[in-house]
């Protein structure tokens, strides 16, 4: 597999709405930098073991895989499907075989019995007795239920950091122009990626980063709907919500949390107003209710 590196441009935006680094934001842009290829390293390992299940050895020193790891092979590869699952790789409604993804991954059909019951715990896949196993239709109302999870929490991480003292506002500054810098050469999954960086970081400034990971627990529909909107996305509108994170931005910086939840809760309901032209444009991705 070829090297995945991110560049650090450190450009300057001549728009009103962007953000202008300067050198006292070159240290900020480049530990995004840093941040964004220590995933991508991470991401390569993660192929790396999922390459050495399927030779059965460990990534390093060739030893037997599963008698020397911790990691169940379960574990990996229900981390790997998931993310598959969550990407749309595998899309809404594709079937899964037992067969086929334990000659994939190199194992027998008990560890993926084992993600596969995992993955339908998620609600992720749909099991059938005697029928088959399918990756879950996107439901919108299951869409809406993340959301409000999502929606509860972060309102109040922003409320909360509109109260902190001490406040470095640094990285989530150079997330933002990054997030355009990638905007303008249309990547959609880095874009994603990015977008949730910027979440994160709202965690990470109210002194509550632990509460992101619950956040993580309840997001795959949510994750799925936000990749096809972001997937069919303009420039244009990219844009326009990297408009949206420095204005929220700017009223966490002045302490105006109303204003600060206001624009929050205007930019990550987008997904749920977005729902129904994105079932009419997928019909087959969708749960009919």
């Amino acid at each position: 597999m070829s090297d995945l590196h991110w560049s650090s441009p450190f450009l300057s935006h001549s728009s009103s709405n962007a953000i202008s680094i300067s050198k006292p934001w070159l240290v900020a842009v480049d530990l995004i930098h840093r941040c964004l290829n220590t995933c991508i390293l991470a991401y390569q390992c993660k192929v790396a073991d999922m390459k050495a299940i399927q030779k059965g050895t460990s990534a390093s020193a060739g030893s037997p895989r599963f008698t020397s790891s911790r990691v169940r092979a379960s574990d990996l590869i229900f981390d790997d499907l998931a993310e598959r699952i969550c990407r749309l790789d595998l899309v809404p409604g594709a079937s899964i075989s037992e067969s086929e993804l334990a000659t994939h991954y190199g194992v027998s059909r008990t560890p993926i019995r084992a993600a596969i019951a995992s993955l339908a715990d998620s609600d992720l896949v749909h099991v059938r007795p005697q029928v088959g196993t399918r990756v879950s239709l996107i439901d919108l109302d299951e869409v809406s239920q993340a959301q409000f999870i999502r929606e509860s929490l972060e309102t109040n991480a922003l409320r909360y950091a509109c109260d902190t003292e001490d406040r470095d506002f640094s990285i989530i500054q150079a997330t933002i122009a990054e997030q355009r810098r990638i905007a303008s050469i249309g990547d959609s999954e880095a874009f994603f990626l990015a977008d949730e960086a910027f979440h994160q970081q709202t965690f990470d400034l109210a002194g509550y980063s632990g509460a992101w990971s619950v956040v993580g627990r309840s997001r795959f529909q949510l994750d799925r709907i936000r990749r096809l909107s972001i997937g069919l996305a303009q420039p244009q509108k990219l844009a326009e919500l990297c408009s949206e994170h420095e204005e929220i931005v700017r009223c966490v910086v002045s302490r105006d949390a109303e204003r600060a939840v206001e624009k929050l809760r205007t930019h990550i309901r987008r997904y749920i107003v977005d729902g129904p032209g994105l079932r009419k444009a997928y019909p087959d991705y969708f749960v009919c209710n």
